[in-house]
């Protein structure tokens, strides 16, 4: 079209515009008037009842105004061919999306094995699969490493937690759900389910490592109390009262019995359950000796 008005055929590209703008009610209303325009121009051009100059002026504002409209109509298509781009990019990555999803469902159904079984966890303690330490207490938790899914049941009477519907060949781990802190010996552990199997689940109660708290005699702090267990393991306050048991392994237990012992105070004997973390406080009494 610009090529028309270099040619000085501004008829041509009105007509042209005309068709172009039919979707667009603003621009096409603009060739409207511009159309006139040229109609009004035309006709003192050959009624010759206008200055030359002032045609001359009037044609060059109608070419201008006609190219900005050209200029209009460019932009609105490069903008349409950029939305139609980014639609096209958003329609093929849902499809890249659905392809993935469709190609994982193929891996999965090629590569694990539809059929499922039940698979038996024992809780046990480290001396083998019938030290059962857990009877109903607690949560087994199952995770399945492919599909991240996470399976829960109860630790029955027999100390075990019965899961179905497992698929032959899963990749599993497993862990402890319970208000006390029992962990798997060997959390790290991944476990492939086998055809009606079974699962020796080891686990420790820890924090069974120490006991801390403090001593005072009428609110104040009692320094130099002898605080022990099994008359072996032995620790003192300090000036703030404060004390802490270091618990060898071959003692440590979830309940223990806490003696304290001052020369001129009467023999304070308290129980402890370290795997709780609560500080063991007490007030000694002065003996009457």
């Amino acid at each position: 079209m610009r090529n028309y008005l270099a040619q000085g055929n501004a008829k041509k590209v009105i007509s042209e515009l005309l068709i172009l703008t039919k979707g667009d009610a603003d621009l096409r209303n603009d060739v409207i008037a511009i159309s006139a325009r040229h109609e009004k121009y035309l006709k003192e051009k050959f009624a010759n009842i206008a200055h030359r100059q002032e045609l001359e002026i009037e044609n060059n504002n109608i070419n201008v105004a006609l190219l900005n409209i050209i200029d209009k109509i460019r932009d609105n298509n490069e903008r349409a061919a950029t939305l139609f781009s980014d639609y096209r990019y958003y329609v093929m990555t849902l499809f890249g999306v659905f392809i993935l999803l469709l190609v994982l469902k193929l891996y999965s159904t090629i590569f694990y094995n539809k059929d499922t079984t039940g698979v038996t966890v024992f809780v046990v303690g480290q001396r083998g699969c019938t030290d059962f330490i857990l009877r109903e207490k607690g949560k087994v938790i199952m995770r399945i490493n492919r599909t991240g899914e996470t399976k829960s049941e109860d630790i029955s009477d027999k100390g075990e937690a019965k899961f179905s519907g497992l698929a032959i060949g899963e990749k599993v781990t497993i862990e402890i759900d319970f208000s006390e802190p029992y962990r798997s010996i060997n959390k790290d552990t991944i476990y492939t389910i086998t055809g009606n199997g079974s699962i020796c689940l080891m686990a420790q109660l820890e924090n069974l490592d120490k006991i801390f708290g403090r001593v005072i005699y009428n609110e104040i702090p009692l320094k130099e109390v002898t605080v022990s267990i099994n008359s072996i393991v032995f620790s003192q306050t300090d000036s703030l009262g404060d004390y802490t048991l270091n618990i060898p392994l071959e003692f440590q237990k979830k309940q223990q019995e806490v003696y304290f012992y001052k020369k001129g105070f009467i023999l304070e004997k308290l129980v402890a359950y370290p795997q709780t973390k609560t500080q063991l406080d007490v007030s000694l009494t002065k003996s009457n000796n």
